[in-house]
């Protein structure tokens, strides 16, 4: 096998949907490039209720796809999730 395909194969993901795992970046881009600053005010608001990290890894918050469409789902944003 080539070198290239092999980084082809590992673009392939096994994981549902729902459970690949975001960085708080690509969360942020996917709520319409909000900035760091905006989801982290959102993650202390009683308001927006926007839900905790779902993984710390290596210091790093990462969240479940599905958890963010759950809460994008919950607030009827959907023009936002498209």
């Amino acid at each position: 096998m080539h070198p290239h395909e092999y980084s082809e194969l590992g673009k392939m993901s096994l994981v549902p949907d729902d459970e690949v795992l975001l960085t708080a970046r690509q969360v942020c881009a996917k709520l319409g490039s909000i900035s760091l600053m905006t989801l982290h005010r959102w993650l202390g608001s009683d308001v927006v209720r926007f839900p905790q990290a779902t993984a710390w890894i290596n210091n790093r918050r990462y969240w479940s796809a599905g958890t963010i469409r759950r809460w994008l789902a919950e607030r009827g944003s959907k023009e936002i999730a498209a």
